[in-house]
């Protein structure tokens, strides 16, 4: 199994996309519920990163009067402005790309928003409303937020509210928090099948109308 987002191989290599996969088809044997895991890099925009780190560290470099000592200690004339401006612009480059200060620089409120809408996208994009018995359900994980959504189509919301699912969505969080992303999947995976089997349990009839495999997207 290949994956083109070399993002994730950092957490999950081919082995555990295939025990992900594994997971999902013995979740399935239990109900005749459609899981279609989806982990995303991230569903917040984060072009205001760099701009606010980049511009917080000039402020705070100038408050303090680093760049006066260091004119003190190392008068190279206009050198040194140029000398502290280009260093703060390459630190606000890299740190921009750290996950816990794009956190750190969004607002909870902004990055709640924009993983929910990213999680309706992908519900109604994909083929999970194509399900014969309107049993699809989208287990969605958005890394960069630590973060995650459950929405089930039609068939599966009548016999299950919204926080049936706050469980697994705990399950599926906590998993990226402690660096074990395979884990957290698939025990959320798991107790998922659970769930369903309680309120849709497989028919004679049940036949596998989605792929099984970790959806993965960069944004």
């Amino acid at each position: 199994m290949v994956i083109n987002c070399k993002w994730v191989e950092k957490h999950l290599d081919k082995e555990d996309l295939v025990e992900i996969e594994k997971a999902v088809v013995h979740a399935e044997m239990k109900s005749s519920g459609e899981i279609v895991p989806v982990l995303i890099r991230r569903s917040t925009p984060i072009g205001h990163v760099f701009p606010l780190l980049f511009l917080s560290l000039i402020s705070f470099v100038i408050v303090l009067g680093f760049d006066q000592k260091l004119k003190y200690f190392f008068d190279i004339g206009w050198g040194t402005e140029v000398f502290v401006v280009a260093s703060l612009f390459f630190a606000s480059y890299f740190l921009a790309k750290v996950e816990r200060i794009q956190r750190l620089l969004t607002s909870n409120y902004d990055m709640n928003k924009e993983v929910i809408e990213r999680a309706e996208l992908e519900f109604y994009q994909s083929s999970i409303k194509s399900t014969k018995g309107q049993t699809g359900i989208l287990l969605f994980v958005s890394f960069m937020e630590r973060q995650a959504v459950i929405l089930a189509d039609k068939a599966i919301s009548a016999k299950c509210s919204a926080e049936t699912w706050d469980e697994v969505i705990k399950i599926l969080i906590e998993g990226i928090k402690q660096k074990n992303m395979k884990v957290g999947i698939i025990s959320g995976i798991n107790r998922c099948g659970e769930i369903l089997a309680q309120h849709l349990p497989a028919s004679p009839k049940n036949t596998n109308e989605l792929s099984n495999r970790l959806v993965v997207r960069d944004h």
